[in-house]
């Protein structure tokens, strides 16, 4: 079946600090509609990807496409415009606001700029459920609760691709199942597509509809998440050992 062009693109990216080289010559498509899950272990270049393409660290080579366009050399607030949207493995609110000023700022700085931001706001609440906690100080929410936050500040944004960097650390297991539903929502109700790096390779592998696995900076897998798990580079990566036949 013939795929339409990819909403982001990612060509031969390399990102080397002083004489370490973090990622090199990954390349990645990720499709309008989809969530892409990106995995490898400690140190392997994941969240420096994430990075690279939200603008906060620029590629030492390589480039970033975003619907067809070279962002690479666009700053953050240039990819927000567009519609490119993180969240942050530590949430980072604004401790001193309430919760609903915290994502009323993420709508006003986003693609829509200011209109109608106190609707984008309450609707992005209501949707991962701290509707209820819009008046509460953002420095009272439990961790569950903040990374609630984090979805609502990105959602307020009105993202077009939306990175997900380990959105379920910490969480309980009914916490992590909460998460794991908004995010599907988000990418099935709200039309936004999803690149999202998670540890926890079993809610990655849930929600997931295509897999790239890193490691030692390089992209050693891809595949559906059956395929991936199953690949015994992946496998060696994760256990440290070389893995013969299948598992």
């Amino acid at each position: 079946m013939l795929r339409l062009a990819p909403l982001l693109r990612v060509e031969q990216v390399t990102r080397v600090f002083g004489g370490l080289v973090a990622v090199r010559d990954v390349s990645l498509d990720v499709f309008s509609g989809e969530i892409l899950g990106l995995i490898g272990p400690n140190g392997a270049g994941k969240t420096t990807l994430f990075s690279m393409i939200a603008g906060a660290l620029r590629p030492t080579r390589g480039r970033i496409l975003f619907d067809g366009h070279d962002v690479t050399r666009l700053a953050i607030h240039q990819r927000v415009a567009r519609g490119i949207v993180r969240t942050h493995q530590i949430p980072r609110p604004f401790r001193s606001m309430t919760v609903f000023d915290n994502v009323l700022a993420a709508a006003a700085f986003g693609r829509a700029g200011s209109h109608d931001a106190h609707r984008r706001a309450m609707e992005s609440l209501t949707f991962v459920g701290l509707a209820d906690l819009a008046r509460a100080p953002a420095d009272g929410l439990s961790v569950g609760n903040q990374k609630r936050l984090e979805l609502a500040r990105a959602l307020a944004a009105q993202p077009r691709l939306l990175l997900l960097d380990e959105i379920g650390g910490g969480l309980t297991e009914q916490e992590l199942a909460t998460i794991l539903d908004v995010i599907r929502r988000i990418c099935a109700q709200e039309r936004v597509t999803v690149l999202y790096i998670e540890h926890n390779m079993r809610a990655v592998m849930a929600v997931s509809d295509r897999v790239v696995a890193l490691d030692g900076g390089q992209k050693i897998a891809e595949g559906t998440p059956e395929q991936v798990q199953r690949d015994p580079a992946v496998i060696e990566a994760y256990l440290g050992q070389p893995v013969d036949g299948q598992v």
